[in-house]
């Protein structure tokens, strides 16, 4: 049971090699936390976009980057790849309204190669819950419970000490 995007877009090279603002969408709720997801074809290639968040007042509300590169070939060992197309961020908007994203991006192959001039898929979707919302609070409530058991021992054993002494007992 998805909720459809807020915003999906296909933008080419030629559009966010000179900086690029989306189509408007809105954002429902004040302080929403938003997904950006975004895959490019690269192939042997890399792409790195800068991406800012602005409001209908065409002011930068928020800053983030993201980037795809996928390589891959065989060596000695064998066929190998790394990377991915595919990439995401969340972030989170603070008053509901309408948005655009501004980006700007460059890509390359190889180390010093030019770009292949792959485009960009981009969706955004809202209503969603960051995980680390709930594993961060869950870590730390694990090591309350594991500590505190082993700081209660360390008390008890030395505080019964005094009491048991060396095992020798005087009788008067």
């Amino acid at each position: 049971n998805r909720k459809p995007p807020i915003l999906q877009e296909r933008i080419t090279a030629e559009q966010y090699s000179k900086e690029h603002l989306t189509s408007p969408f809105e954002v429902p709720r004040d302080a929403s936390v938003l997904r950006l997801k975004g895959s490019a074809p690269v192939n042997n290639s890399w792409l790195a976009l800068d991406f800012a968040l602005v409001d209908a007042d065409e002011r930068v509300v928020s800053q983030f980057g993201n980037d795809a590169s996928y390589y891959h070939g065989k060596d000695s060992e064998g066929s190998w790849s790394e990377g991915s197309r595919s990439f995401g961020s969340y972030f989170k908007v603070n008053k509901a309204g309408a948005y655009r994203l501004l980006l700007h991006g460059q890509g390359g192959s190889g180390e010093k190669d030019p770009s292949r001039n792959e485009p960009v898929d981009i969706a955004v979707f809202s209503g969603m819950a960051v995980p680390w919302y709930f594993i961060i609070p869950n870590i730390v409530s694990g090591l309350v419970m594991v500590i505190e058991p082993i700081r209660r021992m360390s008390f008890e054993a030395r505080r019964w000490s005094a009491v048991a002494g060396d095992g020798e007992e005087t009788d008067d």
